[in-house]
């Protein structure tokens, strides 16, 4: 026999009544105070979660500009440096063709093979600093050959040579010394590291250097060709009771994150 179960129902059937009853209230214009003083307590509730929304979405925005901005630094970075060693090469070439424009009959230096190198080793222990590089005397490396990054940019020469690797020693390592001197002035000068920074010696107190002076490879010394980009003078010692001056050398280099290089073979 079928039995009607109330109790299943009650719930459902009281729901349904409130709404319908709230719906006619709302229709005759009961509902108008009540809602007014819910929007008044919800609207700043919700003008705050509004504006904490806004902030988050300046924060992502931001991140991802300063992201972006980073990487274009460093692109730029790159750019400059190529930008200046070619700068050097160019004013170095503008004073030779002076010269050859005097002096006719000379001829001009050969152009120099130039072997890509990966750095895949560092030897940074104690005062020693110098890199291994991925190319050998089965690549045509042999020792006391100029190495350089893009840009013309000098950073040491080959030392020990294997089959199918080389030790470069660093021009920041003691043991190193290039003949050099002042792009402007004309100046000669030895380089030497000290391990973490470039000097010049050799430099009479007389002689006049300036700050932010470009410093080059002379070609003196028979290793490195003359116009390889050293880098410029950052600060000048000098005093009476010295007979040379003291001359530290910034390198737009950053010897410590090298990955690739170049190996400058000697015209035959």
């Amino acid at each position: 026999m079928f039995s009607f179960n109330f109790k299943k129902f009650f719930k459902p059937i009281i729901l349904t009544a409130i709404v319908l009853g709230l719906i006619f209230l709302n229709f005759l214009g009961a509902l108008s105070l009540p809602k007014n003083f819910f929007y008044k307590v919800v609207s700043p509730v919700q003008g705050y979660v509004y504006k904490v929304g806004l902030s988050i979405d300046d924060f992502i925005s931001w991140v991802c500009f300063a992201k972006r901005v980073y990487h274009e630094n460093q692109s730029l970075r790159l750019e400059n440096l190529k930008l200046k060693g070619e700068v050097t090469r160019l004013k170095e070439l503008e004073k030779e063709n002076i010269f050859l424009k005097k002096q006719l009959n000379i001829e001009r230096e050969e152009e120099q093979k130039l072997i890509f190198s990966r750095v895949i080793g560092y030897g940074l222990q104690s005062l020693n600093r110098f890199i291994l590089i991925d190319k050998g005397v089965s690549d045509g490396v042999k020792k006391n050959m100029p190495v350089i990054i893009g840009g013309n940019i000098l950073i040491g020469k080959t030392r020990k040579c294997f089959s199918h690797s080389c030790e470069v020693i660093l021009i920041i390592d003691p043991s190193s010394k290039v003949s050099v001197m002042t792009q402007e002035s004309r100046i000669p000068a030895l380089l030497r590291g000290d391990g973490a920074k470039l000097f010049l010696d050799l430099v009479p107190v007389k002689e006049k250097v300036s700050k932010n002076e470009t410093v080059i490879t002379s070609g003196l010394d028979s290793i490195f060709p003359r116009g390889l980009l050293v880098g410029k003078i950052e600060n000048i010692f000098s005093s009476h009771a010295r007979v040379f001056q003291q001359i530290e050398v910034s390198s737009p280099v950053c010897f410590y994150k090298l990955e690739n290089v170049f190996v400058i073979i000697p015209s035959s």
